[in-house]
């Protein structure tokens, strides 16, 4: 890229070029002057149109350069009209407005003073957007810069909530980022809101069994009328390892910024990592089925291969099923195990081609033979509490219910649960893509035998 301040120096060239020219002029006979005049002309004619095409066309429009300057014009013009400017992306996704925070942040400065733009714009997952609204109440006015140049539908259903939620919103289209805001009007003449929800632990990771075990939650900045909860018992003969939370080896890391995972994250391996392992109990003498979750990006020369103890399986993705950069669940095989404790392990080898990270999120373990996740649900429901009409941010499990598939006049049968809450507050309080409710996230916990 030429730097757009080139004219003035070809400016000066040419007076340069002049004063040199005369120069010489008063040299040459004139015939030869004549000659040297007509081949600077040409030459000085050529030179234009190559300036005029590398000005106009490469230095000023060269990809990425629009978008970025649109960006921060529409931010620098958010600040100037509303206190506080919400800024959505997807984390993983490489957005724009993400990967420019610095130019967010100076662009709001310009605004608001360097040192005060921290309290003037905040960056918020596209799945929090209604929810940080709901939450910046206070504030006298707001302002959405929203990036329309990614074709993605799940951002365009959320913007559509959005306008659902708070009719009177104004939008000021722009080429690439539109500008969306709302006062204190609008924002206080919404049909419906979101807010987050916080579930609590219920007493830790590991809970003995007992008659009572008691759910908690908290919703921030709503109003709950009612709710729904669910608790989920891992199926029977199934054990799960999460890859990020189980498996440790060199060069292998834990990476969030990618999208489908289960849990927490997946395991990535580095070039020329070693082998990342684990060790896992097995209750009882037998058979067992192993399966992998993984996502192959690229198909390259690299082989992966799974260890039980020291016996060895290949696997991955299968170029003629087209199942490339795709998160899919593959058996391994079946292995006689006896009870005790094993070692899981996964090693790559690498080949020639450029390397590409393996995305490894779960390990399956299971005696059950019939047992196939991808047909099957891992996680089985146990109780589905139905919506209940109830302001109290908590919920007793009764050992006695009869809707508890999995509860015993001692409480849950030992086992791996999640469980989740969903709040309503009549119709008017939505998730982000305007189902009715706000749902908490999933939390885990264990019943362990007394």
């Amino acid at each position: 890229m030429l730097y757009p301040g080139l004219p003035a120096v070809y400016v000066l060239a040419g007076i340069a070029t002049s004063a040199f020219v005369m120069a010489v002029h008063r040299h040459l006979e004139r015939s030869r002057a004549i000659a040297f005049g007509a081949g600077l002309i040409v030459f000085a004619a050529v030179l234009i149109g190559v300036s005029w095409q590398v000005y106009f066309e490469e230095s000023l429009v060269f990809p990425g350069r629009e978008q970025r300057r649109e960006m921060l014009d529409v931010v620098s013009e958010g600040a100037a009209q509303a206190e506080l400017v919400l800024l959505p992306y997807l984390p993983g996704e490489d957005d724009r407005l993400d990967r420019e925070r610095v130019g967010v942040g100076f662009a709001v400065g310009s605004e608001w003073g360097l040192s005060d733009a921290g309290e003037h714009h905040e960056f918020v997952v596209y799945e929090e957007l209604l929810a940080a609204i709901r939450g910046a109440t206070s504030t006298l006015s707001l302002a959405i810069v929203h990036d329309k140049s990614i074709r993605d539908p799940y951002r365009t259903d959320i913007i559509s909530v959005l306008s659902q939620c708070y009719p009177d919103l104004t939008t000021r289209p722009g080429r690439f980022f539109d500008l969306i805001r709302l006062d204190q009007g609008s924002i206080a003449a919404s049909r419906c809101y979101s807010s987050t929800v916080l579930a609590e632990d219920p007493g830790g990771p590991t809970s003995p069994s007992t008659e009572e075990l008691t759910f908690n939650w908290n919703v921030v900045n709503g109003n709950q009328q009612s709710f729904q909860l669910v608790i989920e018992r891992l199926r029977e003969g199934v054990q799960l390892l999460e890859a990020e939370d189980e498996l440790a080896g060199h060069l292998w890391f834990e990476d969030a910024s990618v999208s489908g995972f289960r849990g927490r994250g997946v395991l990535v391996d580095s070039f020329d990592a070693g082998r990342a392992e684990a060790t896992v109990s097995v209750p009882v003498d037998g058979r067992y089925e192993l399966w992998v979750r993984f996502n192959e990006r690229v198909l390259t020369d690299a082989q992966a291969f799974l260890y039980v103890d020291e016996t060895s399986v290949a696997f991955g993705a299968d170029a003629s099923l087209l199942e490339w950069d795709e998160w899919i669940w593959k058996s391994v095989g079946s292995f006689e195990l006896f009870a005790g404790q094993h070692t899981l392990g996964v090693e790559k080898t690498y080949g020639a081609d450029r390397h590409v990270g393996l995305l490894l999120d779960t390990l399956a373990m299971s005696s059950d033979p019939s047992f196939d996740p991808r047909v099957h649900d891992i996680w089985e429901v146990v109780l589905d509490s139905g919506e209940r009409a109830s302001p109290e941010r908590r919920f007793v499990l009764d050992p006695n219910a009869e809707e508890c598939s999995a509860c015993t006049p001692d409480g849950l049968r030992p086992g791996r649960y999640r469980w989740r809450v969903r709040v309503f507050d009549q119709d008017q309080m939505v998730d982000s893509l305007g189902s009715r409710g706000a749902p908490s996230e999933t939390l885990e916990f264990e019943i362990e035998s007394r």
